[in-house]
């Protein structure tokens, strides 16, 4: 058996997320505790310490995990883009050392730098009270949505959040819509371009949110749209789109 810990660094695009350094307890199997730190909103480094593991394979693969969920609760608690994080270090050492063994530990240090950009802070309190609560609704899509957050396009981001809405209603689009419609009561409905076949009664009058338009004119051929126009307006939709489907994370799985 070892004990140890092995640290990550997650870097933090667009606007910056900064806390002072937050020991929390994980709850995971032979894990001590875990540490936390955005110290100047760029970046996120953390320690994981194992108390008990039986080899430094396992050893890491339970720190990463431990840290994954910690950074997906602060994505989703936040709204920030946490990029995927890297182990820069680790030290191992039996957990029964033979006589004579050079044992150390230390802890973790981060200097800060200032930051030009838009950054905004979390109190210690509540990133231990995000980090500590013991089963959160809707868990099971927090990476899920924090890796929405980490794509490469505001209309990339825009598709993954919508579809993590569709897995939640079932790809029923028409019961999304109903839900966009109540939690945005000034959401916006337009007709659709052309009816669809009348299988059954519609639950939305023939009628579709912006977020549903948006999302069908790029996943679907219609006429006269200009693309171009398409991402933009979901550029300038991301924002709302991103605050529905963390509601609908909270509220329906």
């Amino acid at each position: 058996m070892f004990r140890g810990w092995v640290e990550f660094r997650a870097d933090v695009t667009g606007t910056g997320l900064r806390f002072d350094l937050c020991e929390f307890n994980p709850n995971e199997p032979g894990v001590e505790k875990a540490e936390v730190e955005g110290p100047d909103g760029e970046f996120i480094r953390s320690r994981v310490y194992l108390a008990a593991v039986p080899s430094e394979q396992v050893g890491r693969e339970t720190a990463e995990r431990v840290n994954n969920n910690a950074l997906d609760r602060l994505s989703f608690e936040s709204g920030i883009v946490i990029q995927r994080a890297r182990r820069i270090d680790d030290h191992f050492s039996p957990l029964h050392p033979q006589p004579g063994s050079n044992i150390f530990a230390s802890r973790l240090e981060l200097r800060s730098v200032v930051s030009a950009k838009l950054t905004i802070g979390l109190p210690g309190g509540r990133v231990k009270e995000t980090l500590e609560e013991p089963c959160p609704a809707g868990e099971q899509y927090y990476g899920k949505f924090r890796s929405a957050l980490r794509s490469s396009s505001p209309a990339e981001a825009f598709m993954h959040l919508y579809n993590i809405l569709l897995m939640l209603f079932k790809n029923d689009q028409e019961e999304a819509d109903l839900f966009i419609g109540r939690e945005e009561p000034g959401a916006r409905w337009t007709p659709y371009p052309r009816e669809r076949p009348r299988r059954k009664k519609s639950k939305t009058n023939w009628q579709e949110t912006t977020y549903t338009r948006l999302r069908n004119e790029l996943g679907h051929q219609r006429e006269n749209v200009n693309l171009d126009d398409t991402k933009k307006e979901m550029a300038d939709h991301l924002g709302g789109r991103r605050e529905v489907t963390k509601k609908a994370i909270l509220l329906i799985s």
